[in-house]
Formats: structure tokens, sequence, C-alpha cells
């Protein structure tokens, strides 16, 4: 392993456990949503959330100020760690991927804040689609965009191409539960843009996956889009049930705990259009 390799390999896999926490933590949060009811701000599935986000902004601040630091003692940072470096208000050497994921980030963070506003005016929240939701969604699915940049910028190497799957696969599935956040919203048009966008963008996301991986990428991120679904919403729908009970709340009476079997039909479908994709590549 190069310095350059193991320079950019460790801060790079940080960022991405950040957004795997933010993902966890948004379907345990909507799950709870689902089986037992509204609730407040302070809640471990939002701190979950929030933490991820914290930690890709950490880490896209510390490689900032690296790659500043380096230049200042004359050296040309790295493209490889985080992508080409770009000038930030004539002081800063910021590489695009850590600029792109610390500005989100920091946005996420501020509607972090404006959702405990919200929520210490309206009370609870009876649906996803309030503003502050949709800000610190649409701020985690850009910081989910900068840490693919990241991985992309080491495609060169093994842990990158797989980096850049995984960051992509995340993206996908944390895009289109934004997306079918806005069917609570009454946009009057006579097609389900939420369905439609919940399948769409994983299906481009696979096709992003083929250019950028040219060997395996189409039917890895199909797979990782599966996996991760499978994951994450097993976790949630373990973690409901243990946080109701650490609360001595009570699930609603339809609830039934178990794996959420209809939320991998549509990964199972994009892992078919992976393995698809990727026998038309190599036809």
């Amino acid at each position: 392993m190069t310095n350059a390799d193991s320079r950019g390999k460790l801060p790079a896999f940080v960022m991405l456990a950040g957004t795997l926490i933010s993902l966890s933590g948004l379907t345990w949060d909507i799950d709870w949503h689902l089986d037992v009811g509204p609730d407040s701000f302070f809640t471990l599935p939002h701190l979950f959330i929030y933490s991820g986000g914290a930690i890709a902004g950490l880490t896209s601040l510390v490689m900032v100020l690296r790659a500043t630091a380096a230049q200042r003692n004359g050296q040309d940072p790295d493209p490889t760690v985080g992508g080409r470096a770009f000038k930030v208000l004539g002081v800063f050497a910021a590489p695009i991927g850590y600029l792109v994921g610390g500005i989100a980030a920091a946005s996420f963070l501020l509607y972090g804040l404006y959702d405990e506003w919200w929520h210490g005016l309206y009370g609870f929240d009876v649906t996803v689609a309030s503003p502050p939701h949709q800000g610190w969604l649409t701020s985690i699915c850009v910081t989910m965009i900068g840490t693919a940049i990241v991985f992309a910028a080491a495609r060169e190497h093994r842990w990158g191409r797989w980096g850049f799957m995984v960051a992509i696969a995340a993206f996908g599935q944390y895009a289109s539960i934004q997306s079918g956040a806005l069917a609570d919203l009454n946009l009057g048009a006579t097609i389900d843009w939420p369905t439609l966008t919940w399948l769409a963008i994983p299906l481009v996301c696979v096709l992003l996956g083929s250019q950028v991986v040219p060997r395996g990428g189409a039917i890895g991120t199909g797979l990782l889009t599966l996996v991760l679904s499978l994951a994450t919403w097993s976790f949630a729908s373990w973690a409901v049930g243990w946080y109701a009970d650490l609360q001595h709340l009570a699930l609603r009476d339809f609830v039934e705990l178990g794996f959420p079997i209809d939320m991998v039909l549509i990964p199972a479908i994009v892992f078919v259009f992976g393995g698809i994709v990727e026998l038309l590549l190599r036809w």
C-alpha cells in the first residue's frame, strides 16, 4: 500500500461509515413512525441520523485542513485523495469530494436546528415531508454524493471501487426514501412520481456504477443495493421493538414485528437489472 493510498483510505471509509449510520437511523426512524407513532426531536433514531452527518462533516473538515496545510508547505494535494482540490475563499485547498460532503453536512446540521425549532413550535411531526425533514434529507443525499466522489477519485484501487459502489447504493436507497416522503404531499399529479422515482433512482445508480467501475460495477451496485436494504430494514425492525420495550411504549395494534419484505422488493428488481446490464456490457 502506497503512502497516498493509506492517506486516502481511512478518511474515505470513516466518511462512508457516517453516511451509513445516518441511513440506518433513517430506516429506524421511518419504522418507528409506522409501528409506534410520532415522536419528539430527542430520540435514539434521530441521534443516529445526526451523528452520522456529524462524522461525515468532521471528516471532510479535517481533510480540507490537511490539504490546505500540504499546499502551504509547497506540496500539491493528491487528486486521488478526495478528488481535485479547489481554492475556497482564497484560503483553503478543498478536495472536491470533501468540499461537497462537508458543505452538505454543515447544512444538514443547520436543518437539524431548524427541525428542533419546528418540533418546539408544532410538537410531534405527523409526516416526514415537513420542511426541515426535506432539508436534512436532501443534505444527507448530497453528503453521500460527496462520499461517492471521494471513492471515485481512488477508483484505481480496489477499495476505491468497492467504496464507490457502496456509496452510490446507499445514495440510491436514501434518495428513494426521500422521494417517497413526498407522497405525503398532494401534488395533484396523475403520475405516481414517488413510486416512479423510488425505482428509477437506484436503477440510475446501477448505470452510474457500470460507468465508473467498468467490470462488475453494474451487478456490484445492484447487489450492494439489495444487501444494504436487507441490512438496514432488518436492523430497523429489530431496533423498533427493542426501543419500544426500553421506553415502555406499545406498538400499534396492527403491527407485527418481522422482516419487512415489501421494503426489499424494489432492491431485488435493482439487483436483477444490474445483472442484466452487466451481461449486456460483456456481450
